[in-house]
């Protein structure tokens, strides 16, 4: 009876991520043939090739900057890994995500350390580097809201600060009263927040100086959105259409944040869609904003393909 269970199981996963990638597919042809199949491929034909290297290494080193603050946290837990191990993995986590809807699949990030780290303690890290990311994209990101919002006249500002405020809010009183907080999101009966609660508390209680950690872990955070949107600016560049790069930082994230939304693997479709719909923002055409996302998704899969590929078959 497991056995028939387990099967069922692996072939309803089976079907999820074929209808998630048939729909992102879908998304995709539609936004093609919605601004011209011909102009996108005119002008990603049209690129030198010099511009998408340079892209590549802007993402080699945000890659480096990531997999060091990730390394940083397992250092701040008693664990350490070499400069290699750690890139290798997290590129490796990031492959699987690329095949995962919500990016989930960056979860098996400490399989691929687990002959050096804990399983469990690696979890705890990968969690931990997942929040100060998404800390960071809500921060950058409500700036960029605020961008955007200033031309429709909608005061975001109240709202944005409340969510950041909550999502800060966690981590500020696990860190002066751990034991209470752990007490009352037990008592208020939400399995989810219970779970949250219970995840940070564990990864407090594994860190060394938890204020060292989040200003480091912050920083590098920030570093490595500065080099992600100078890759797009680089691509952008390469069409003939500059891009300021200020804005670019903070208005990159929220289409970032797209990838998490379950409904394609990894955004197919959708990140593609708001990239195109922001760069339309600085007055880059449409058909070039999807040629530069595609372009974007192409140099990254390739990426976490030649240098994580090797691990993560070795984590299956």
């Amino acid at each position: 009876m497991r056995m028939i269970k387990n099967i069922l199981t692996a072939h309803t996963k089976k079907i999820r991520f074929l209808a998630r990638f048939i729909f992102g597919i879908i998304i995709l042809i539609f936004l093609l043939y919605s601004v011209d199949p011909a102009s996108v491929a005119a002008v990603i034909l049209s690129i030198n090739p010099l511009f998408l290297v340079f892209a590549l290494l802007l993402y080699a080193v945000t890659f480096l900057i990531l997999s060091f603050r990730w390394r940083f946290i397992l250092r701040r837990m008693g664990y350490a890994i070499s400069w290699k191990t750690a890139y290798r993995a997290f590129a490796a986590g990031v492959l699987v995500s690329d095949l995962t809807p919500a990016r989930i699949g960056e979860l098996s990030r400490p399989l691929a350390i687990r002959n050096q780290v804990p399983v469990q303690a690696g979890m705890i890290s990968v969690l931990a580097d997942r929040y100060l990311d998404i800390l960071v994209i809500f921060v950058l990101g409500s700036i960029g809201l605020l961008f955007i919002s200033k031309a429709c006249d909608i005061p975001l500002f109240p709202v944005l600060l409340i969510l950041i405020l909550l999502l800060a809010t966690p981590v500020i009183l696990l860190s002066i009263d751990r034991k209470h907080v752990v007490r009352i999101a037990g008592f208020l009966g939400s399995a989810r927040l219970n779970d949250l609660v219970r995840s940070l508390d564990e990864i407090i209680s594994h860190t060394h100086h938890l204020p060292t950690l989040l200003g480091t872990g912050i920083l590098l955070t920030i570093i490595s959105w500065v080099l992600q949107a100078a890759r797009i600016m680089v691509i952008c560049f390469a069409t003939g259409y500059p891009v300021p790069l200020g804005e670019l930082i903070v208005v990159q994230p929220l289409i970032s944040a797209l990838s998490l939304v379950p409904v394609s693997i990894a955004g197919l479709g959708l990140v593609e869609g708001g990239y195109a719909a922001m760069l339309s923002l600085f007055g880059v055409p449409v058909a070039t904003g999807m040629a530069i996302a595609l372009l974007d998704r192409f140099l990254t899969v390739v990426f976490h393909l030649a240098v994580g590929g090797r691990t993560a078959a070795a984590m299956i």
